[in-house]
């Protein structure tokens, strides 16, 4: 039997009713669809396919290695209950070979992004991202690989992240060692907002070559409030604005962050 709601003639009484009938018709579609996305299993999303890429005098290797990188699942709390699975990388030809994943305060999987950094004094690191999903945003972790002393690929930055909403940057002046600028929303403790201002929290970190690792040279909050989600209105984070204020902060510190860790 069908309906013709056209010719029909609804009383507000008989509205309302119609009205409460197409919304319980209507939500138990809504329910099974979200519940189909949300618990999707590990086995049942698609497999990307990994990254191949050539590292030329990578930090602890002899020679051009080939590092592999192979993306984790697309982590988060919509994907429970499955097992999430990390993004890992595989350093092949060091000649040994090694594998990292990208474990941090969560399992890091896909989108990845991975691309080589150079160190200086010939040496390359591998500059990897990947990514985990929350509710309302992403986090992207931000890794430096090289080989440690005994030949395991590790990350030579300490754990750093940002929101799909932020950037970070690496960068040199001058003939400084490289460095790698990563900012962060500063929250207190009051409930914060997408389209709320914040403060920033930016931290630079120094390559030492004695250490052979990434240390905490410089941080600081911004004075000024930036928007963490673009409305049109302007007013969101721009990190190269703000590195020439990072850069005399450095020179002031000259090695003392590599002389503080060594």
């Amino acid at each position: 039997m069908s309906l013709d709601f056209r010719r029909s003639r609804v009383t507000p009484l008989g509205e309302r009713a119609v009205h409460f009938l197409s919304a319980a018709l209507i939500m138990p579609v809504l329910l099974q669809a979200t519940q189909s996305d949300s618990f999707r299993t590990a086995s049942e999303e698609k497999t990307a396919p990994p990254v191949v890429i050539e590292v030329r005098n990578l930090l602890g290797a002899v020679g051009p290695v080939t590092v592999e990188i192979i993306p984790g699942s697309e982590s988060g709390p919509y994907r429970e209950p499955a097992a999430v699975t990390p993004t890992k990388a595989c350093v092949h030809g060091a000649p040994l070979s090694s594998c990292l994943e990208t474990v941090g305060e969560r399992e890091f999987g896909r989108p990845v992004t991975a691309q080589a950094l150079d160190l200086g004094e010939g040496h390359s690191g591998l500059l990897l991202t990947a990514t985990v999903n929350d509710l309302a945003a992403s986090t992207r972790m931000v890794a430096v690989l090289g080989l440690s002393g005994s030949g395991q690929l590790v990350n030579l930055l300490p754990f750093a992240a940002i929101g799909n909403q932020d950037q970070f940057q690496h960068w040199q002046s001058g003939g400084s060692s490289v460095r790698l600028t990563v900012p962060n929303v500063e929250r207190g403790p009051e409930r914060h907002f997408l389209w709320q201002k914040y403060p920033y929290r930016l931290k630079s970190y120094i390559f030492c070559s004695d250490s052979e690792k990434f240390v905490l040279a410089d941080q600081f909050v911004t004075k000024g409030k930036y928007a963490m989600k673009y409305e049109g209105q302007g007013g969101m984070l721009k990190l190269s604005d703000l590195l020439p204020r990072v850069d005399v902060r450095l020179a002031r510190r000259g090695s003392a962050g590599c002389r503080r860790q060594g």
